[in-house]
């Protein structure tokens, strides 16, 4: 298991630390992890957890741009 730093998750999604903040907020995005126990400690995003994060988004793209019938 890997743990991506915020900057590594900024990179992998685009997204900026702000939206990845709010939508984890929200339940829309993966939380992240602390890595110790004092307040100013480190944190990161499970790698797993943002690339499956992505795959939905580009389900979901494909399952709207898929023609009905």
């Amino acid at each position: 298991m890997r743990i991506l730093s915020k900057k590594e998750a900024k990179a992998l999604t685009s997204l900026s630390p702000q939206q990845m903040y709010r939508l984890s907020k929200e339940g829309r995005f993966p939380q992240l992890v602390k890595l110790g126990d004092h307040p100013n400690s480190r944190a990161g995003y499970i790698e797993a957890e943002v690339v499956d994060w992505i795959s939905e988004r580009v389900r979901l793209r494909d399952e709207r741009s898929a023609p009905s019938g």
